[in-house]
């Protein structure tokens, strides 16, 4: 049995190199000391978080049918605009650009309740806003890439990342590669990707790609146009569950991307990611992934409950009570 170690709380934050509870637990170690106590949302941050979730409820009862997208496979194309205008797709940038400025608690709730109506909804809300140009925009330091992500920003379009590949997701490099060329003014894109989220549609991808340069080999974050010489995307992945959510591959064939336009550090000019790339890559799994998954639980546990209350086995319509006679 695992010793649960209660300890103070940290600010996740503030302390960049802090463990990952996720990490460590891959490596076989429980570190109860890092997610307990469990943080707590604030009565003000909650009543924000009720309101949001509440405008997007009548929002997808007024515009979207499930029943429907599940026959079709497809959300309906009217859908994506109106998920921009509302402030769905930029859950917590500011209003000023767009957004609705939630916290990571209500962001959570907004794509869980998401879930509960539309799971494919969700996931194009869970994409955006966690491994999309909104959740970029606050770890990006001032220049050209970040008047490319404000740029698609004003323009409305979905935005996603490409990372995994046929070869699977967990090799420690990628078999696309980016070759800098023009003295390293910019760097040439070969590769394939499957299982993006938005390729149908998207416009703006963050792209990982290896690049061996100076003697060192590394991974590193290209942000890519999809109108770009040599970007191909083809057909839809079609999942079990999740009909009608854009996902499919693409295909990079010489593609050329300024280098302006790598995910730096900022301050030493140094392409990995920083910190803040990798808490924004954490947190993101939770909103896109945990916030469905947890609807997808709940809805279950209700429907198993609604089941059992109406069936009747032998005239009984539930178990008898503890205090019934045996064989009553």
């Amino acid at each position: 049995m695992v010793q649960q170690r209660p300890a103070q709380p940290r600010n996740f934050s503030s302390d960049p190199d802090r463990p990952s509870f996720l990490e460590e637990l891959y490596q076989g170690r429980f570190r109860w000391d890092l997610v307990h106590p469990f943080a707590e949302q604030d009565a003000a941050d909650r009543a924000a978080g009720d309101q949001a979730v509440a405008g997007l409820g009548a929002f997808l009862r007024e515009h979207v049918d499930p029943a429907e997208v599940e026959a079709s496979g497809r959300l309906p194309d009217s859908l994506y605009p109106l998920l921009r205008s509302r402030g769905y797709l930029s859950l917590q940038l500011d209003p000023s650009l767009g957004g609705l400025g939630l916290s990571h608690f209500n962001v959570f709730r907004v794509v869980q309740a998401a879930a509960s109506h539309c799971f494919p909804v969700a996931l194009v809300m869970g994409i955006e806003n966690s491994v999309g140009t909104p959740a970029f925009w606050p770890v990006v330091a001032d220049g050209p890439l970040k008047d490319l992500l404000h740029r698609h920003q004003k323009l409305g379009g979905l935005s996603g990342t490409a990372d995994t590949e046929p070869g699977g997701a967990a090799n420690q490099h990628r078999a696309t590669t980016a070759v800098p060329v023009d003295g390293g003014s910019a760097y040439v894109l070969d590769g394939h990707k499957i299982f993006v989220g938005h390729a149908p549609l998207g416009t703006l991808f963050s792209v990982t790609a290896t690049v061996r340069e100076n003697g060192t080999v590394t991974n590193q974050v290209f942000f890519v146009e999809a109108d770009t010489p040599g970007f191909s995307r083809g057909q839809w992945h079609e999942f079990s569950g999740i009909r009608g959510f854009p996902n499919g591959w693409i295909t990079l064939d010489k593609v050329r991307v300024p280098a302006e336009h790598r995910l730096l550090e900022e301050g030493n000019g140094q392409a990995r990611l920083t910190p803040a790339v990798s808490r924004l890559v954490t947190r993101g799994r939770l909103h896109m992934i945990v916030a469905p998954s947890l609807a997808v639980a709940k809805l279950c546990c209700r429907w198993s409950r609604e089941f059992v209350k109406r069936r009747v086995v032998d005239g009984r319509t539930r178990f008898p009570s503890t205090s019934s006679t045996t064989g009553s």
